[in-house]
């Protein structure tokens, strides 16, 4: 998912393009729920600041995923052909969010079918900035962006 500290700093700008003046927004988007990944050490060590996509055929996070956990499969599955980016990290954070909704018979928002309104409780204070595209080129984070994500997601 996106590193903390990314090696392949040019693919992971355009993936998810932050300025780098915007501390508290990276740490936000990182720390996000729908960009972390539970992984065994092993894995985590030998993946951790590949690219999600190769680009040429090389070594990625996303070809490691495809025989990995059940959350890993799912992330390959989903995001094949995609990139990992501000939508892909939101859309997954809201999925787990309302499966965990449906399975404990709670609600976090008034109003369940509005996607963005899931923004708050992962990127905390900075989730406007990342409904309003700060974190995306400028490309809102709004249903457009989430709504096949998520539903996929949710399968």
């Amino acid at each position: 998912m996106f590193p903390q500290t990314p090696d392949d700093e040019g693919y992971w700008d355009s993936a998810v393009p932050i300025d780098g003046r915007a501390k508290a927004l990276r740490k936000a988007v990182v720390h996000s729920l729908g960009n972390l990944m539970l992984l065994s050490n092993k894995v985590n060590s030998s993946v951790s600041n590949l690219p999600f996509r190769a680009k040429s055929g090389g070594p990625c996070k996303l070809t490691s995923y495809e025989v990995g956990s059940h959350s890993e499969t799912q992330v390959a599955q989903v995001f094949r052909g995609r990139d990992w980016n501000i939508a892909s990290i939101a859309a997954r954070g809201i999925a787990m969010l309302k499966f965990a909704e449906q399975r404990w018979s709670f609600r976090l928002t008034e109003t369940p079918d509005n996607y963005s309104s899931y923004l708050p409780y992962l990127f905390g204070d900075k989730a406007d900035d990342v409904y309003a595209g700060q974190a995306s080129n400028g490309r809102k984070v709004d249903g457009r962006a989430l709504n096949t994500l998520v539903d996929a997601l949710l399968g």
